[in-house]
């Protein structure tokens, strides 16, 4: 006879609790779990180690039934320091462990935020007047009810009992210790009866309800409004008789309970309470900035109508991102970008271009981005030593944490050098490598998210244009980003293909959708023409290529975009040797508007038409070498020479010679633009070699058909047998006789 503590006393702290999720996404070998198709009949599906999609059930039938209830305990006793729990954490068992761990991460951070006035539980500020040893023991603390731990598995019917108000769930809801419940994904607790019956009960015990999601809480404003949006929608349309349970024991059982509370319309009004509360103390939160700054602008503008402040169509924001709006005072507008091509590294190197203001100020990246900036090859990024801390980076930590969220991301690389960020990355690698243990695997699985996040936030500038810096950046990081793509290829198919979801509803992508797309085409294979990834990403640039590319000459102000989508169409086709004509009628379009550009003295954009028409012929070259010269040459005669003279009527027309004798500017421009287009008439001429050989299918003669006369026989003429046999099947049966005759007479 062993003693089992009462279910009060079976909290497990919040540490375990996250060790035991990672515990369930790494356990090794391969499950055989059961679910449900399409049509809700179950079906077997396996998942292996490090798979994302494990659930409860999964964790119960092949973690806990197996290793704890056999010994007649729950997961709590036997694996965890147990104690009073004073977080009920309601959940779905449906739910996988993967987004239940995120979501108690979300949750561990809002609560240490919360009582020790941190941003991140890794760095705790001590409050005023408390210990260290305090803030450990407060870590300690905070212990969580979370019923496929804390119940005893192995004898789940008798500790639920008859009734329902003196089952486990409710003794701990009406715990003093208890302070709070947790809902763990709301969309999915909704469907349960076990879940409306907990939350409903919290209200009645007056213990405050947490909705968590992946994505933060929702009270404390951390979830975006579209995610509230379908809550409400969902709350709108809910009502409790339609929820189900996987028991029907526990369905009857719920049932009594609701109906000793009022029935289930008076549980589907409290429900709807609770939603609406918590919605409401969301939007309380995006009010309060919304007042924030309206009192701010009363302030200091006085009255907004007259100012230049007010709303704007999409049409002409994109349009003041581009460049093409007048701006008030003070402000700059974005010019074009121009690209320098390196036949050595085969990549675009963008350099900005920026027309200053009337107080010519400009930030840091906009003075890196004016030259060429050197990128960090791969060469040089494996030889980059992080053990040793060069000049400048006294005091960087040799042992950093792992941050398991943006914001720690952030914190660890911003304002950082490419070389400096790299070797802070790579330590957090070499601290939390995956041979430590399990929970370290799924640590790194949560930084590589984060990390991903930060490259495409970091590529992209506040102002829609690309960061000069942020190239920099997201270079040094290939190596690590791509080991651990492969590490964890799961998770970045997964990030990936939620963003290439949203991003194919965009009509007008702005430069964080382009560096998305640049992104793919650094960390998977190319050359995979079947690849999850890399074919609807390289499809969705064709299309808004296609797009770009038949606005023609007039995409002045667009440059900046075209120029980056150019430059991932070619890393999306080169390598595969794939034809996309969206990519050279694009570059079609570009040599045009830089041109135009040119002649009107704009040195940069002759550079810029110069490394466009060195792209186009590298990649022609290549074609012509794939398949024997056919498509390079049709595309030369049919895209380049009709562009080729476009540029030329343009140039003839003055545009070259209206120079001013002291405008060295307009000169250079001019000079280098006749470059640029005896670059291209050396192109067409190379790749027009021989011209196009008509089709020679019938120039030989044609092979004539053997004749042969006809016989003709009469009426009487023919005999019976032997006129349909063959001369040689005739021979052969005349020699058959000839040989039983001789046979016989033997």
């Amino acid at each position: 006879i062993s003693w089992s503590p009462p279910h009060t006393l079976r909290g497990v702290p919040i540490g375990d609790f996250e060790n035991f999720l990672a515990e369930v996404i790494e356990a090794p070998g391969v499950w055989e779990c059961t679910a449900e198709n399409h049509l809700g009949k179950p079906m077997m599906v396996r998942k292996r180690q490090g798979s994302s999609k494990r659930n409860m059930y999964d964790a119960c039938e092949h973690l806990i039934m197996r290793e704890v209830a056999c010994l007649d305990a729950s997961y709590a006793e036997l694996r965890t320091n147990y104690g009073p729990a004073n977080i009920f954490i309601s959940h779905v068992w449906k739910e996988t462990a993967y987004n239940t761990r995120s979501a108690t991460v979300k949750l561990r951070e809002y609560l240490f935020t919360k009582r020790f006035n941190i941003g991140h539980t890794r760095r705790i500020q001590l409050a005023p007047g408390s210990s260290s040893s305090e803030s450990l023991d407060a870590l300690a603390d905070f212990r969580v009810w979370f019923c496929t731990l804390c119940n005893n598995q192995s004898r789940v019917k008798e500790e639920l009992g008859n009734d329902v108000q003196h089952s486990p769930f409710a003794q701990v809801l009406r715990s003093p210790a208890c302070r709070q419940v947790a809902l763990v994904s709301p969309f999915m607790a909704l469907e349960r009866k076990w879940c409306n019956y907990e939350f409903c009960a919290a209200k009645h015990s007056g213990k405050p309800v947490l909705m968590v999601t992946t994505e933060g809480i929702v009270q404390a404003g951390q979830v975006a409004p579209k995610t509230l949006d379908k809550l409400s929608k969902r709350v709108v349309a809910f009502n409790c008789e339609h929820s189900t349970c996987a028991s029907r024991d526990d369905a009857k059982l719920i049932n009594r309970a609701v109906a000793q509370m009022g029935g289930y319309k008076a549980l589907t009004g409290e429900l709807k309470e609770i939603f609406q509360d918590a919605i409401k103390e969301a939007h309380s939160w995006a009010k309060t900035a919304l007042d924030r700054i309206h009192d701010d602008h009363d302030s200091s503008n006085g009255d907004c109508e007259s100012c230049e402040c007010q709303e704007r169509p999409v049409s002409q924001w994109r349009e003041s991102l581009s460049g093409t709006t007048s701006s008030s005072a003070g402000n700059k507008t974005r010019g074009h970008i121009s690209v320098k091509f390196s036949s050595e590294s085969s990549q675009l190197e963008i350099q900005e271009e920026e027309e200053e203001a009337e107080d010519g100020q400009r930030d840091e990246d906009d003075k890196q981005g004016e030259g060429c900036p050197e990128l960090l090859g791969v060469s040089e990024a494996a030889a980059v030593d992080i053990t040793v801390n060069a000049a400048g980076e006294e005091g960087l930590p040799f042992a950093p944490e792992c941050p398991s969220s943006l914001r720690g991301v952030q914190a660890l690389l911003d304002g950082r050098p490419p070389r400096t960020a790299l070797k802070l990355v790579q330590r957090v690698r070499a601290c939390t490598a995956a041979a430590l243990g399990a929970a370290q695997r799924a640590k790194l699985r949560v930084f590589f998210a984060a990390l991903l996040e930060y490259a495409i936030g970091v590529l992209a500038r506040e102002d829609g244009d690309l960061s000069a810096r942020g190239v920099l950046i997201v270079y040094a990081l290939r190596t690590p980003l791509v080991e651990l793509a492969a590490d964890h290829a799961d998770e970045a198919h997964a990030f990936f293909a939620a963003r290439l979801q949203a991003m194919r509803r965009t009509r007008l992508p702005k430069a964080g959708d382009f560096c998305c797309l640049k992104l793919i085409a650094l960390l998977f294979p190319v050359t995979d023409l079947q690849h999850p990834v890399c074919t609807p990403a390289s499809l969705l640039a064709d299309h808004w290529a296609a797009n770009l590319a038949a606005l023609g000459a007039g995409i002045e102000d667009l440059v900046s975009e075209g120029t980056l989508l150019f430059g991932i169409l070619y890393d999306f086709c080169s390598p595969p040797r794939r034809f996309c004509a969206s990519f050279f009628n694009l570059g079609a379009a570009l040599l045009e508007s830089c041109a135009a550009a040119a002649f009107s003295g704009r040195l940069q954009c002759a550079e810029a038409a110069s490394a466009i028409v060195a792209l186009l012929g590298q990649a022609l070259r290549e074609f012509a070498e794939a398949d024997g010269s056919a498509a390079a040459t049709l595309l030369a005669h049919r895209v380049l020479r009709p562009t080729l003279a476009k540029l030329e009527r343009g140039a003839s027309a003055g545009a070259l010679g209206a120079a001013s004798p002291g405008d060295a500017a307009q000169a250079a421009a001019g000079d280098r633009m006749r470059a640029v287009l005896e670059e291209l008439r050396s192109l067409c001429a190379e790749l027009e070699r021989g011209g196009l050989e008509p089709l020679a299918l019938f120039e030989s003669a044609r092979p004539q058909i053997k004749v042969l006369d006809p016989i003709f026989h009469e009426v009487g003429d023919r005999p019976r047998k032997g006129m349909e046999l063959s001369e040689t099947k005739q021979l052969q049966r005349r020699l058959t006789q000839e040989r039983r005759a001789a046979s016989r007479q033997l």
